[in-house]
């Protein structure tokens, strides 16, 4: 009969369970998310000499755009906003012709959503009318199996 015997071996600082650092609270999801923009717009500023300034709008879902969140970025190539009156007016502009791409969008949504609401309306007289002629049968056939 053979017993094994194991030798302890002396504890790494590995083995030796380590206080974990207190975590950071964290950041709400609007901080979080203006600060990764932030980041890519000084990576777009450094890959491309062209661009002056740069503005990102987030939308939220659900009623968070009605709520008080920060909205977007806007940042020039040193990371602040725009102050110079052509950087200024130069990104007021390109929001501008951002926002009528947006309003087209919007034109052709509205005419999606009129047809799918003709669509449903017609669909809707026809269950009405279905209804309505079997609603007529059960009062024939309740009629006509008398009291």
């Amino acid at each position: 009969m053979t017993t094994e015997t194991t030798q302890a071996t002396p504890a790494t600082q590995a083995d030796v369970a380590q206080p974990t650092p207190p975590e950071q609270p964290p950041l709400p999801f609007d901080v979080y998310a203006c600060m990764i923009l932030e980041q890519a717009h000084a990576a777009v500023c450094a890959s491309c000499p062209e661009v002056r300034s740069i503005a990102s709008v987030l939308d939220y879902g659900g009623r968070l755009n009605d709520a008080q969140v920060r909205k977007g970025v806007w940042t020039d190539r040193s990371g602040q906003i725009p102050a110079a009156p052509d950087a200024v007016l130069g990104g007021l502009f390109q929001t501008l012709r951002l926002v009528d791409d947006m309003m087209n969008q919007t034109i052709v949504l509205a005419g999606q959503l009129r047809a799918e609401v003709a669509r449903l309306t017609e669909e809707s007289m026809k269950m009405v009318a279905r209804y309505e002629q079997i609603e007529e049968a059960l009062k024939k056939q309740n009629q006509a199996a008398g009291p």
